[in-house]
């Protein structure tokens, strides 16, 4: 059986992070392509305008968005039909519990505090995937 591979929706408004992490990301196995939003609306202008084309298999998020808050983007794909199903890992700069027990709450199904060793954050990747194409997700 092949592993599977997620099309990824990566919604980071710093673009020196936005190419670090696809990088990162395009060094998982799991990781098909990466797609990049840089604001929140943008994100949700995605969801909109695919109608029924194929949605993304996966949702990386950063918080401390402009436009529209990455709180508002997550409540907004975990409340809508067609993109409730999407794993969404929240990756952000902030170790605040409130901002990890609101993320939680709001449906993300993992939280990731943004490591200054990303060697590490490759790991915790690519373990995240492995969990979540075998069906074991933990957050």
């Amino acid at each position: 059986m092949s592993e599977k591979k997620f099309n990824t929706l990566l919604i980071e408004d710093n673009p020196d992070h936005a190419m670090l992490i696809r990088s990162i990301l395009c060094k998982c196995t799991q990781v098909a392509k990466v797609q990049i939003a840089s604001d929140g609306q943008r994100a949700i202008n995605l969801l909109k305008d695919t109608g029924n084309s194929t949605l993304p298999d996966l949702v990386i998020l950063d918080i401390k968005l402009p436009k529209v808050s990455g709180f508002e983007v997550l409540s907004i794909y975990k409340n809508n039909e067609r993109s409730c199903h999407i794993p969404i890992i929240v990756l952000s700069t902030s170790g605040i519990d409130r901002d990890k027990t609101k993320a939680l709450a709001l449906g993300a199904d993992y939280y990731l505090i943004k490591p200054n060793d990303f060697q590490i954050l490759h790991k915790q990747f690519c373990s995240i995937l492995s969990k979540i194409s075998t069906g074991a997700m933990v957050s």
